[in-house]
């Protein structure tokens, strides 16, 4: 008999509240490693409030967050992401002025032992050679090889969007959390992010991602998870969220996507 999954990430029971409103409460839901799960919902239904307790920008009123069986509760952002938890934002955060390449190979040092500061003092060229390698992997990745010259802000919207997440791969994550990845793309650079996230699974890293876009998350998703008032009010495979009456009464508005 095939084994399951080990559980990477476990949501017991989370809320939050500001002062007496609630932006998240009682969610609780498991996330196994190897799957692509979509956390939507209209706007102000607990999203970003969710993704910031998760990888500890926010601390939580109630309830726990484990990944790999640690409890990270009340961990810091810094401490959680050097255990492999990464996230990106809905803004890029992009040394602009810098060049593709040197993007990537900033979000290589960060988190090597000794950070930035070993690298500017000339490690051996056995480390230099291996950071390389792994910033040109990347590079290949997000399909920006070809203009890793460039400097960050004078690509266009979409390879920006890329270049985040290749930020964020730099990092070697266990689990990268998006935070609407798709934002603003059209469709072609929506394919492309999606092929692009497919690939990270192939590879190795679980992926929980927030976004707006209903057509690409119900197409790449494995499992889904709607919030609405900060409440879960449906968790499951696409086709089985697309045809669950209280979310298209709440949120999507029609029977399918396809």
């Amino acid at each position: 008999m095939t084994r399951p999954p080990p559980i990477l990430l476990k949501v017991q029971n989370l809320g939050k509240r500001f002062g007496g409103f609630a932006a998240v409460s009682g969610l609780s839901f498991e996330l196994e490693a190897g799957r692509i799960m979509g956390l939507v919902g209209p706007n102000g239904a607990g999203k970003t409030t969710t993704f910031n307790l998760i990888s500890g920008f926010l601390k939580p009123t109630t309830g726990t967050v484990e990944f790999q069986s640690k409890n990270i509760t009340q961990m810091r952002p810094d401490d959680i992401s050097r255990k492999g938890l990464v996230r990106t934002f809905q803004l890029n955060k992009l040394f602009s002025n810098l060049t593709v390449e040197e993007n990537i190979r900033n979000g290589c040092h960060q988190f090597e032992k000794g950070g930035i500061k070993r690298f500017l003092m000339r490690p051996p060229i056995s480390e230099r050679r291996a950071l390389e390698d792994r910033a040109t992997k990347i590079l290949q990745m997000v399909k920006l090889e070809k203009l890793k010259g460039q400097r960050a802000e004078d690509l266009s919207y979409g390879d920006q969007k890329l270049l985040g997440i290749g930020i964020a791969l730099a990092t070697d994550p266990k689990l990268l959390m998006l935070d609407e990845p798709f934002a603003g793309m059209n469709n072609t650079e929506t394919e492309r992010c999606a092929s692009l996230i497919r690939q990270i699974v192939d590879n190795g890293t679980t992926i929980f991602l927030v976004d707006h876009n209903m057509r690409a998350i119900m197409g790449i998703c494995d499992q889904v998870i709607v919030l609405n008032f900060g409440e879960k009010i449906a968790e499951g495979e696409p086709q089985k969220i697309q045809s669950d009456p209280n979310v298209i009464a709440c949120y999507l508005g029609r029977k399918s996507y396809a």
